[in-house]
């Protein structure tokens, strides 16, 4: 078996168990919260109200695309800096970067004050007197220029490999924020200006702790002006400009069905489709969670120039996000009506088929996420901030197409996003990204292909496994079920991965994990 452990890579390693436990904490949370608070809400609102929150939620992508997109591009170039032990060019970055997206959180200040002014009109919301609508489009679009800005902070720490303390500082911004939210909506009123003003002061939450373990973790990098430079942020904006592309297209997939549902379906529909986005969304949180694990090791392989193990790294990360996901999804797709009845009540049913469609697609669509991270390596985003924003139009496309000439309803905006994502993600990506990184074709796809293996033979089982028991559970005998079938699934699936994947998967744990006992047995 082919050691893929080096002295540095030991060190990613020692941080490997700690940053996977802090970095799906945040997704466990929002999923507990989920489970909560949709229901809560729905129960305090209506369903007509409710559906202004999604709504809101995905506005928030919109007017953080130029941060945002600056931000992603900052984490590679900080990484590579600080992965390369160059303090100089790393509090080059860091001040570069601090300064620079202070001026952009600036300058989006009027574009949210003129967004919040016209929402009611804009998203056709009559049900409400309108000032409320836009004092909460107001400090939800806010805080997400609060949490875009001093998401800097944070890029230090995943560039440090501290996905730990990034995990800690998002957990408790979600136990702040929804807090607020069931206390004053509780004992205040069902007032839906009261969870803006908890996203608000959650964001400067966010903030401080950002902060705070920034300057734990790297107490060199101080703000200074003088280290500002204009030309270098030109440089980061220029990457910056094409995952800005990217990121505009990722925004008009399931951010603009939502928005697509409300224009063409009113927003009683809106609220019921907000429901599956909080599935999806769920899902998709995950995957990038997962696939920020790999991103640390990825950059030190391509900072030292060892491709070969950095690809090795890059093809199992899509296989191993296929294996993760698979059970999960199958899961989900098979007792969905269970999940839906205990979640948000029988009279949601409705929404089953469009769910299943949906996840029925997913491992493939979200288990080359992963493997982003070499386009930003290679700082080529070109082409998928090209394909994202083709896809992207060819899914607000379909919606209308369907809109016209069926009447499929919600199912019609699941097939154009199903459609338009397996194009973008199963198609053309595993081509380009094995192009970019010259290996052979076949790399990625393989990987998917496995996935799609894991997802069919793990909704057989459960399908089994319902016919035969006939399970009517509640949320906790869901959750508990869960728990038991994927600690099997995945006993299961470890020893049957190849001798170089295993390699792989010990060079990420700490020495005293890989030389368990445990370890010894499943990675023979």
């Amino acid at each position: 078996m082919e050691d893929v452990r080096s002295d540095a890579a030991a060190g990613l390693a020692k941080r490997a168990i700690p940053n996977v436990l802090f970095n799906f904490l945040p997704f466990i949370l929002t999923a507990i919260v989920g489970l909560f608070m949709v229901p809560f809400f729905i129960g305090k609102l209506g369903i007509v109200a409710y559906s202004v929150v999604p709504l809101a939620l995905s506005m928030t992508g919109y007017v953080t695309l130029i941060s945002d997109a600056i931000s992603n591009s900052i984490g590679r170039y900080l990484a590579v800096a600080i992965q390369r032990n160059d303090q100089k060019d790393a509090e080059r970055v860091y001040n570069t970067a601090f300064f620079g997206l202070l001026k952009i959180a600036i300058a989006a200040i009027p574009v949210i004050a003129l967004l919040s002014l016209l929402s009611p009109s804009l998203f056709n919301i009559t049900w409400s007197d309108p000032l409320r609508v836009q004092v909460f489009f107001l400090t939800i679009l806010g805080s997400v220029i609060v949490i875009s800005w001093s998401s800097l902070f944070l890029m230090v720490l995943f560039a440090s490999n501290r996905l730990d303390l990034v995990g800690i500082v998002k957990s408790i911004n979600i136990i702040f924020q929804f807090g607020m939210i069931v206390l004053l909506l509780t004992y205040r009123a069902p007032d839906v200006t009261y969870i803006g003003i908890s996203y608000l002061l959650a964001s400067f939450v966010f903030m401080f702790l950002g902060w705070l373990f920034m300057r734990r973790v790297q107490p060199s990098l101080r703000v200074r002006r003088s280290c500002y430079n204009k030309d270098y942020f030109k440089d980061m904006a220029g990457l910056g400009g094409w995952t800005l592309i990217n990121n505009l297209g990722n925004l008009l997939f399931i951010q603009m069905s939502l928005i697509m549902v409300n224009i063409l379906y009113g927003s009683e529909s809106g609220g019921n489709f907000g429901i599956v986005v909080s599935i999806i969304t769920m899902v998709i949180s995950s995957t990038i969670i997962f696939s920020e694990v790999f991103a640390p090791p990825i950059y030190h392989f391509y900072s030292s120039g060892d491709h070969k193990r950095m690809n090795m790294v890059s093809r199992f990360s899509v296989k191993a996000t296929g294996i993760v996901l698979g059970f999960p999804l199958a899961f989900v797709f098979v007792f969905i009506d269970d999940i839906l009845s205990a979640w948000v009540g029988p009279q949601f049913l409705f929404l089953s088929p469009v769910i299943m469609l949906m996840i029925a697609f997913m491992v493939g669509i979200q288990s080359i996420v992963p493997a982003y991270t070499l386009t930003m390596a290679y700082k080529s985003m070109r082409v998928p901030a090209t394909l994202s924003i083709l896809f992207g139009l060819l899914n607000i496309g379909l919606i209308i197409v369907f809109y016209v000439t069926t009447e499929l309803g919600l199912l019609g905006v699941a097939l154009a996003w199903t459609a338009s994502m397996f194009l973008r993600n199963c198609v053309f990506m595993p081509w380009y990204i094995a192009k970019a990184t010259d290996v052979p074709i076949r790399s990625y796809f393989i990987p998917l292909i496995y996935g799609y293996l894991y997802f069919i033979i793990s909704a057989t089982v459960c399908f089994a496994i319902d016919h035969i028991f006939g399970l009517k559970l509640s949320i906790l005998g869901l959750v508990a079920a869960f728990i038991i079938l994927f600690s099997i699934y995945m006993l299961i699936l470890i020893p049957t991965l190849k001798e170089n994947e295993k390699s792989v998967l010990l060079s990420t744990l700490p020495n005293t994990i890989s030389s368990s006992k445990l370890a010894k047995r499943l990675f023979k």
